[in-house]
């Protein structure tokens, strides 16, 4: 596990209080972060329009710094860094007793399930991030029975960042090289198993995930709703266990960065009435995005061809083909900006 010692993302529980302080609740937050009236970048960025400024790493304003001056922040990391260091699951990258832990869950899990009639005939599954494990840990997760883990990669996809190159004009490259480098580890570490290469030995699987409530969502990071949608075809293409972070079906962008709600936690767009359908309330306490009049549930579902009506399609698809749930992903070369994908059984 990784302790936010010197920084922190500004999407973080404690920056969102710290810049809530006014609130009551969140008065004891105040001065957790560095907070100034006035400031130059590339250390200081004025908060949301507000002429408050706040310290951050050297040019990373979603890197905001943690004031280790302020007792109320001391004490929370040293009561956190304490219930750590004598926890046995999540102790600082402590390997051997993660492994021992897993193999003891697994062993309760599978015992609970064989004396249960509710889950005697059902398939319980222990899954993970794993974007701190080394290669090496991933078998040893997969040996001390885990049954999946969650594929991070995928989420680094965004147009002009340090993956994929602002001289690119689309996400193709940086795409194609992600998923080609998990391929490839997949095929060099057979004892590994992802869902797409089942064997007699092991159901160990992978989770495809392009989006989360942690990440921008993916038609901002691209930058064009139609790479998002060409992207999510692919992850639904790609055999395996897919994670769809809710609203990435119909398209939806982050909110604008004044938002008082984190902008990738938008209020799902349902259709074009008040509140995009989500709320009835006169001020809900969920903003709502401002295209939800063309982009929602409602108006996709009555067209015969949109980024939702394509997700319904291959997600039966992937009901009713085995090579789809069972089969193995091969990646093309990179030609022209242009890459194939093919499934085989």
């Amino acid at each position: 596990m990784s302790m936010p010692i010197a920084v922190t993302s500004n999407e973080h529980d404690w920056f969102i209080r710290s810049s809530r302080a006014s609130l009551p609740e969140n008065a004891n937050y105040s001065g957790y972060y560095h907070w100034r009236r006035n400031g130059a970048y590339p250390f200081m960025s004025e908060f949301k329009n507000t002429t408050i400024y706040y310290m951050h790493y050297d040019s990373k304003p979603n890197w905001p710094v943690l004031n280790w001056q302020n007792n109320a922040l001391r004490n929370d990391m040293f009561v956190t860094i304490a219930f750590l260091k004598f926890h046995p699951l999540i102790r600082f990258q402590n390997w051997l007793a993660i492994f021992d832990v897993l193999r003891d869950i697994k062993n309760h899990i599978e015992t609970y399930a064989n004396q249960s009639e509710v889950a005697k005939d059902k398939k319980i599954i222990l899954c993970a991030y794993r974007d701190n494990a080394k290669e090496n840990d991933k078998r040893q997760l997969a040996a001390s029975g885990l049954d999946s883990i969650v594929n991070y990669e995928l989420g680094m996809i965004g147009r002009g960042n340090q993956i994929c190159y602002s001289n690119e004009d689309s996400v193709a490259g940086c795409v194609h090289e992600l998923l080609s480098d998990i391929l490839s580890f997949h095929k060099d570490n057979e004892e590994v198993v992802p869902m797409w290469e089942i064997t007699v030995i092991d159901i160990f699987k992978i989770i495809l995930q392009f989006g989360n409530p942690f990440l921008s969502r993916l038609a901002s990071r691209v930058q064009s709703s139609k790479q998002a949608e060409i992207l999510t075809m692919i992850q639904l293409l790609l055999p395996g266990t897919n994670s769809i972070y809710y609203g990435e079906e119909i398209g939806m962008r982050d909110l604008a960065n004044d938002s008082m709600t984190i902008p990738q936690r938008g209020a799902m767009q349902w259709d074009d009435s008040t509140n995009a359908g989500f709320s009835s309330a006169a001020s809900p306490k969920v903003d709502v995005s401002p295209d939800f009049k063309e982009v929602n549930w409602a108006l996709q579902y009555g067209q015969s061809r949109s980024q939702l009506k394509m997700f319904q399609k291959l997600a039966k698809m992937r009901q009713r083909d085995e090579t789809l749930a069972f089969g193995s992903a091969h990646i093309g070369s990179l030609i022209d900006g242009e890459e194939s994908i093919r499934d085989s059984w």
